[in-house]
């Protein structure tokens, strides 16, 4: 691996769809699927066929339903970040059907994608009345398989913690979904924290009024991998600044993966002579975020404008704009992109309008997260973002007193950004399991979860057939997370 490397779903006959409307400026929450446990139970199974790799599935308890919710920056306090702006934002909301007089939410933030329709809220958008199936699979079913192409990690966690008895919420992020019109928000701290904060404030509010008739606490944990990774991380960073805790925010814990959290470093690697990168989609439209979003000055190359805005219209996805940049400047001269004058200034370690941006961004020092815990997940054959960004973190918050920590996979385990995500995710949940004392109790072993847990997965053996065959395999009850054939 290059150091210089920059990172980078029953609908069961459901005919209408559900919508509660709180008032003009309140959030709305559609119904787009609900799924059995035993249903559940098969689409992870699926995922799993699809997307290879180890099991996504954590402990099948509750079925849910998946409503795609559309809010609005303040409703987590006027006075919070954001709060002014013209915005409709949008995402998912998963409700687990269980008892329970309130919930804890798991906020899952989503990948790096650079098309528009590739987001959490659009992986239900054919799951109207199973019309439409997204999946090949999907026709052997009577039931919608979501498209988890879209945000695959996000919308497989947040169902995933949802069936154990978690709140799940999945924010599209700014610039993608309903603020599709505005530039895409990337690696910018503050704008995650937005779109999931405001989420959560809308889950207050929706919850009640929906089918589960549950509240929703204050405690909110966060999870992502790769730019989710980032996402989670910054959530929990900005939880603690004081326009956030005035607002009542509380992250208890975050579960961030494979992020580049460490950008200043990230950059200096990604823009160094002779720096090579598998994916200067990334680089480039970490740069185009900064520019469009921030006003980020001397970012490109005057002469190479017109292409990039055209690359990064939401039109084109990363292995695209790839093969777009290596046919337009040639392979791994995708530098000549950027500013000359930037580039030098960077490599001379001079202060740029960018160098500036990514210190504002950047995760790895100025905050020391009190009451709360970092687990980190990371690749060390990561070819996209680079292993050193997890130490850097690890090196920064250990001398400081927090409770974080590394799981690290290596080479036998997994052998690309790509390839380790699936064990991460794993490890998430798992960890999200077996840390339930610490927020209270917030998945209660009510009656009978044990035994339908394992009748769920017996139930989804005989549906799903030879996808056993296949290798799938499940977790049963909270006391044995382990595999069965």
């Amino acid at each position: 691996m290059s150091t210089s490397q920059i990172f980078g779903w029953r609908v069961l006959s459901v005919a209408i769809a559900a919508t509660v409307v709180l008032g003009s400026t309140e959030p709305t929450a559609e119904l787009m699927a609900s799924y059995s446990l035993a249903e559940l139970s098969v689409v992870f199974s699926v995922a799993y066929v699809v997307h290879g790799g180890e099991d996504l599935l954590g402990s099948t308890i509750y079925g849910v339903d998946v409503y795609r919710v559309t809010y609005t920056p303040g409703l987590a306090g006027s006075s919070t970040p954001g709060a002014s702006r013209a915005l409709e934002l949008s995402g998912l909301l998963i409700v687990p059907n269980r008892p329970a007089s309130s919930l804890i939410s798991t906020a899952w933030i989503h990948g790096t994608t650079t098309l528009s329709t590739a987001i959490p809220s659009a992986a239900f958008d054919n799951c109207n009345n199973n019309a439409n199936n997204a999946n090949a699979n999907a026709s052997a079913y009577s039931f919608c398989i979501p498209d988890t192409d879209k945000a695959p990690d996000a919308i497989l966690g947040a169902l995933s913690s949802a069936s154990m008895g978690y709140l799940a919420i999945v924010p599209d992020g700014i610039g993608y979904g309903s603020s599709g019109s505005q530039p895409a928000s990337y690696l910018i701290a503050e704008d995650y924290a937005i779109s999931t904060f405001n989420l959560h404030a809308a889950a207050v509010r929706l919850v009640p009024t929906l089918n589960s008739k549950a509240g929703v606490g204050p405690e909110l944990i966060v999870a992502g991998y790769s730019e989710g990774g980032y996402g989670a991380l910054a959530v929990h960073r900005l939880s603690y600044e004081a326009e956030w805790t005035e607002a009542g925010i509380s992250v208890v814990a975050s579960f961030p993966s494979a992020g580049p959290y460490d950008l200043e470093a990230e950059l200096a690697r990604a823009l160094s002579e002779n720096a090579v990168t598998s994916r200067p989609a990334y680089l480039l439209y970490l740069g185009f975020s900064y520019w469009t979003n921030l006003g980020v000055s001397a970012v490109f190359n005057e002469d190479y404008i017109t292409y990039i805005e055209a690359w990064y219209d939401g039109s084109n996805d990363g292995t695209t704009i790839d093969s777009s940049i290596a046919t337009t400047f040639g392979e791994n001269n995708f530098l000549t992109a950027f500013d000359s004058t930037t580039l030098s200034a960077i490599r001379a370690g001079q202060t740029t309008d960018f160098s500036d941006a990514l210190h504002s961004n950047n995760l790895i020092e100025g905050w020391v997260p009190e009451s709360s815990i970092i687990r980190l997940c990371h690749g060390t054959t990561d070819e996209v973002v680079a292993y050193k960004n997890a130490e850097n973190l690890i090196g920064a918050m250990e001398p400081a007193g927090v409770d974080i920590s590394l799981t690290t996979y290596g080479g036998n385990d997994c052998s690309s950004h790509t390839d380790c995500a699936p064990l991460c995710m794993k490890h998430t949940l798992k960890q999200m399991w077996e840390y339930e004392g610490k927020w209270n109790g917030a998945l209660k072993n009510d009656n009978g979860v044990a035994t339908a847990a394992i009748v769920g997965s017996v139930i989804a053996v005989v549906v799903v057939g030879s996808l056993v065959a296949l290798g799938v395999r499940k977790y049963t009850n909270r006391d044995h997370y382990e595999m069965i054939a």
